[in-house]
């Protein structure tokens, strides 16, 4: 199983080069901080849809934390603080890719 974690830096304006970054290292789990995104951008604009999105912050610059898991790992998400820009996935293990390899 291969992770990556990343600053974004504002996602919603690299959303290709994020995609690109994931294709590159094959990632099944994709952490991430510093996203910039605000509550009016949805998952579908700035995630892939073969992943599984939580995200976590306080909408303001600089804030929004994520954890992508791909569609084919188990995972669950155990906690969410309601505070802080803390999200906890628990990743179990995951399912054979229909293309590809472990």
């Amino acid at each position: 199983m291969v992770s990556l974690q990343v600053n974004c830096r504002s996602i919603h304006k690299t959303t290709l080069d994020f995609c690109n970054l994931i294709d590159t290292y094959n990632s099944d789990v994709v952490i991430s901080t510093g996203s910039w995104l605000s509550k009016e951008i949805n998952n579908a604009e700035a995630f892939r849809d073969d992943y599984t999105t939580f995200r976590r912050g306080r909408h303001t610059c600089g804030g929004i934390v994520f954890i992508c898991v791909e569609n084919y790992v188990i995972f669950a998400e155990l906690w969410v603080d309601e505070v802080y820009e803390m999200t906890v996935v628990k990743v179990k293990g995951r399912y054979q890719k229909l293309h590809g390899k472990f």
